[in-house]
């Protein structure tokens, strides 16, 4: 599996918080005013599995798994 650092996260992205596959739906990154600070990732993100949504900062060094997840068309009758 590919490691994805945190400051590369863009929308729709799929990766593994806390072990649980998690899809991005926002991506903010902020710089800080203090010197030798880290550039926070602050994320809205929806787990998979539950779908739930939460949001969470990191660190841009941070690196996260890609999830072992087979995504397949819905079909959707009306």
């Amino acid at each position: 599996m590919a490691l994805i650092a945190a400051n590369e996260l863009k929308r729709k992205m799929l990766i593994a918080v806390d072990s649980q596959p998690c899809v991005v739906l926002e991506v903010f990154f902020a710089s800080p005013t203090a010197r030798g600070a880290a550039t926070m990732v602050l994320t809205r993100l929806r787990q998979l599995l539950t779908g739930a949504v939460m949001e969470k900062s990191f660190r841009s060094k941070e690196k996260f798994e890609e999830p072992d997840i087979e995504l397949s068309p819905r079909v959707v009758s009306l």
